[in-house]
């Protein structure tokens, strides 16, 4: 019996990193998406969400393969308080790793809520300053600041989140 119930263990832990991987994909082919309808739009509203000027943005999404690299490029910057300029250095020299790695790299550290916000695909595009909510209802609100649950450091910087510290 116990070798049943650690081999069924097994084949779930094995198997979940790909799910996560699935939601994190839709997430991003949604973003795409949203952009490939109205580019100028989409520049603008990364521009508004993540506090970049729209040429900075333009930059970026001229160095990426798609838009939605451009929007996680921003969203690991704000995350963990680097310049974009850094996480787009380090996304070309991971290409092809994926961004769980990027994100590691960057000091989000594994089994932070930020890190299974990220690979789990629970960001939210919302084209409005940070902390506002978009249209949607899905960005982050102050409510959601407080308990520190949305992706978002607050006042503790990357990597300080509320782990247990193992």
């Amino acid at each position: 019996m116990k070798k049943i119930l650690a081999a069924a263990t097994l084949a779930a832990a094995v198997a979940l990193p790909s799910v996560a991987l699935a939601d994190l994909e839709s997430f991003l082919r949604s973003v795409d998406a949203r952009a490939k309808s109205d580019i100028r739009s989409f520049n603008s509203q990364l521009a508004a969400q993540f506090g970049v000027p729209v040429p900075n943005v333009e930059a970026i999404m001229k160095s990426v393969p798609r838009p939605a690299d451009a929007f996680m490029v921003l969203h690991v910057s704000q995350t963990t308080h680097q310049d974009p300029e850094r996480v787009l250095k380090s996304y070309h020299a991971n290409k092809g790793k994926g961004w769980g790695v990027v994100a590691q790299r960057m000091g989000i550290r594994p089994g932070s809520p930020e890190f299974h916000a990220l690979k789990n695909g629970q960001l939210a595009f919302t084209g409005e300053p940070h902390g506002r909510r978009g249209k949607h209802g899905d960005g982050d609100d102050d409510r959601d600041h407080d308990r520190g649950d949305r992706g978002d450091h607050g006042d503790r910087g990357p990597g300080m989140g509320r782990g247990r510290g193992h």
